[in-house]
């Protein structure tokens, strides 16, 4: 993933530009005192592009126009997570033995952020986002995003995605008894985003560990993705102020 497709990009005035990541295509349009945006989901998934000549704005897009009365030249896009937690399903499910530990990439659907002069116009989706329910029961629980992808151990290579944040997820079973892992949720309002080498985007590293009474457990955000990613940066958009430790009952954390 480019690293250019991130940041600040400047427009001529009325010259329509096209961005394309994930699913996502983002149409921009510099007019006098405003901007004009329009966007779609596409049905597959494209290697980002930005793409200051794409021809004549489609009619099939979902738009919107915001007043810039300072004339403000560039807009800025930023990768952004959900307000939501997001939770994983791993597939197969995991089982993690008494004293054992296991590692997995987790991949997290990402958000595209839109600025201009400073100020937000609007978020937008880059991955299809799904629903689902998380909590001890059906009335005790949260609306959470699904989060994507088989359960690829931490020992393989990261797998690449444009449209996803990946992290390295470390569960550890200190209790007597094996811990079966159906679903786990990340706290996506608590991380931030780093781009490494190639513009793929991560989150620092989670660990999730199961006390020994096997009724609680801990959940820590490092300040830094892992070691596997090369050259990591921060991406320059919204940093969370939340708690990167959380103590929690453990069907709060994973079931």
């Amino acid at each position: 993933m480019p690293a250019g497709i991130f940041g600040d990009l400047g427009a001529e005035e009325r010259r329509p530009c096209r961005v394309l990541i994930g699913r996502l295509e983002l149409w921009f349009e510099r007019l006098p005192l405003e901007w004009r945006l329009g966007w779609r989901q596409n049905a597959e998934p494209h290697a980002p592009v930005f793409d200051r000549s794409p021809g004549p704005w489609p009619t099939e897009l979902e738009a919107a126009r915001y007043a810039d009365p300072r004339g403000t030249e560039a807009i800025t896009l930023f990768p952004v997570l959900s307000p939501r937690r997001t939770v994983f399903h791993p597939s197969p499910k995991l089982s993690v033995l008494p004293g054992q530990g296991v590692g997995v990439w987790v991949q997290s659907p990402l958000l595209l952020a839109v600025s201009a002069g400073g100020e937000e116009l609007v978020r937008v989706p880059i991955a299809r986002l799904k629903e689902t329910w998380f909590g001890p029961s059906t009335v005790d629980g949260e609306l959470c995003l699904r989060a994507t992808g088989d359960a690829v151990s931490a020992e393989d290579p990261a797998p690449r995605s444009y449209d996803h944040a990946l992290t390295k997820l470390r569960i550890d079973n200190d209790s007597a008894t094996p811990l079966l892992v159906e679903r786990v949720v990340l706290p996506a309002p608590n991380l931030s985003l780093w781009l490494d080498e190639q513009g793929a985007v991560h989150t620092p590293s989670v660990s999730i560990r199961r006390s020994k009474d096997a009724l609680t457990a801990r959940l820590t955000v490092a300040d830094a993705p892992p070691k596997e990613v090369i050259g990591p940066r921060p991406t320059g958009g919204p940093r969370p102020r939340s708690p990167s430790v959380i103590e929690s009952d453990l069907d709060r954390l994973l079931k």
